[in-house]
């Protein structure tokens, strides 16, 4: 078997960790790879025709500053309230159509100025003979006649073309189910690997075939592998499949669970899974893919309690997740890798629009900005403490004037404590003469940036305990589906908690003018609690130099 257990070095026998100095050199004169947006996309369980149509935009934690798509589970089919069929109990019936809620919930979404990404495939039930709810209660069987899904699956095609248009659907994305090789969403009657390998093959050309027939051969599609685990059968197999039938095949994209914090994967690595998913590619020729994770980050809270611990949201309030966030940012642009795809960022109800930011959300804001800039190397002068991770990236504009680093401290520890101090050494572009002036923005998110270890203490106060919650008490969707089950909960949440932890929620700046030195390099010290992440913007205030 292929798969590796990560014994992750990081792993803290205790919540403090040594909190000496460290150091890092960032070279502003050796401008690299373009980044991309990591912060891209955001992950939709399911889509209603009013999502995103009765949004309040809030100036303060906005995910429109960068969000671009909207990836849509299990946006044709699978169930009843999935199926785009006027009757899907009615199995007389196998053309009764009804493209509404997929159109007008793509309306929702191109109305806020995003991008649907839609995952296709899932069979309706009344397709099949042989009906199974499987991992997440979605029909996991292939379609008695192929023929019978083609054709539903070109009419879908058609609806979106007369609706949208074929220049707009092809700034789109497809994808043929989620986690394509997991037996959890797609699985033969027989439970056989092989007959379900041939019948997924069958799936993909039928639904790629009608997309590529009505819209345009070169409309953006790929797959969505589990890939971080082992799944049913094999991914590469399929990867190979299609490169031999050239099959539209235009990205790969995985999943990426750590188990809980301090518990790493008993799979790859995130960069392991890209590597392993473009090996795969390029080994059977296909060099012009792109990679991407669409959905994970943490399964479970550590805090466990009787019914549910999983994390409605994947990712923890406290602050442990912005570094777990930031060094996720630093992996992607090591692999080459486009974006990890969230599930929300709020309080909520709604956790993508709706109540107090998270953690996650200061880090996707400011990481989002270093979109189409030019990565800078850095390295560490000084080791990091024992127990801790201490790294940065950096980018510089591309106009040369400004300059980016995000330098986090990660532990592995949910509740670790102690400081250590930073030091920076940058090395300006040449054009930022020795003795200019800077102009220095400084953001640090800590647990002063955060609400959730308040929200810990006024729990405690008010005796809302970790019983009170569908799922994990750690995640931050309070509000949400997985949230606080009572309504009196809820309301003393909404009415009297968030009121008070608001001001908890904001991520301050410094402003701070400083001076290149004589020997043309800028020492910014700072002290890096635990977990966090310090966000730095430079911006030269010299004129450009003639060359």
């Amino acid at each position: 078997m292929r798969r590796y257990l990560w014994a992750l070095a990081l792993a803290l026998s205790a919540a403090c960790v040594d909190c000496s100095a460290a150091s890092l050199s960032i070279d502003g004169t050796r401008p690299g790879r373009i980044l991309p947006n990591t912060q891209s996309t955001l992950c939709m369980w399911h889509l209603s025709r009013s999502a995103f149509r009765h949004v309040k935009r809030n100036p303060a934690c906005d995910v429109l500053e960068f969000a671009e798509y909207v990836e849509v589970m299990g946006a044709t089919g699978g169930s009843k309230d999935r199926d785009c069929l006027k009757n899907p109990d009615d199995r007389a019936v196998l053309d009764d159509y009804d493209f509404t809620r997929l159109v007008e919930g793509c309306r929702g979404i191109l109305g806020l100025g995003l991008k649907p990404y839609l995952k296709l495939g899932n069979v309706p039930p009344k397709f099949s003979s042989d009906v199974s709810g499987g991992s997440f209660h979605m029909n996991v069987r292939p379609p008695d006649d192929f023929a019978v899904y083609g054709r539903y699956m070109t009419a879908c095609a058609k609806a979106l073309l007369e609706a949208f248009g074929r220049d707009e659907l092809l700034t789109w994305r497809f994808a043929v189910l989620t986690e394509f090789e997991n037996g959890g969403w797609f699985k033969d009657a027989s439970g056989d690997p092989d007959k379900t390998f041939h019948a997924y093959c069958r799936l993909y050309e039928t639904t790629v075939e009608s997309f590529a027939n009505v819209i345009a051969p070169d409309v953006t599609i790929g797959v969505h592998a589990m890939a971080v685990t082992e799944g049913l059968w094999d991914e590469r197999r399929f990867i190979k499949y299609a490169a031999e039938r050239k099959l539209p095949l235009k990205f790969v994209t995985a999943s990426f669970y750590d188990r809980k914090p301090g518990q790493p994967t008993t799979g790859l690595t995130l960069p392991q899974t890209i590597e392993h998913l473009r090996d795969a590619a390029e080994a059977a020729g296909l060099t012009n893919l792109f990679y991407a994770v669409d959905e994970g980050r943490l399964l479970f809270g550590a805090t466990r309690k009787k019914a549910n611990d999983a994390l409605g949201l994947r990712v923890v309030g406290d602050t442990y997740q912005a570094a777990y966030d930031a060094r996720v940012v630093k992996q992607l642009y090591d692999s080459g890798a486009e974006y990890f795809a969230s599930w929300g960022y709020m309080s909520g109800p709604n956790t993508f629009f709706e109540g107090l930011p998270s953690v996650s959300f200061h880090v996707a804001r400011h990481a989002a900005k270093f979109k189409g800039m030019q990565r800078l190397p850095v390295a560490a002068e000084d080791p990091a403490p024992a127990g801790m991770e201490i790294d940065a990236v950096a980018a510089l504009s591309r106009d040369g004037q400004s300059l980016r680093v995000m330098a986090y401290a990660f532990t592995n520890h949910l509740f670790a404590t102690g400081t250590t101090k930073v030091d920076l050494r940058i090395r300006p572009p040449a054009r930022w003469p020795k003795g200019g002036k800077v102009e220095a923005v400084f953001r640090l998110v800590d647990d002063n940036a955060n609400w959730f270890d308040e929200w810990r203490k006024e729990r405690k106060r008010l005796g809302i305990g970790d019983d009170r919650f569908h799922w994990s008490p750690d995640c931050p969707g309070v509000l949400s589906g997985p949230g606080l089950i009572s309504a009196a909960d809820r309301k003393t949440f909404k009415e009297q908690t968030v009121p008070r932890l608001r001001e908890y929620a904001v991520l301050h700046e410094e402003k701070k003018p400083l001076t290149i030195g004589e020997d043309g390099a800028l020492v910014l010290s700072r002290d890096l609690p635990a977990n966090a992440v310090l966000f730095v913007e430079l911006t030269n205030q010299m004129p450009h130099r003639r060359e």
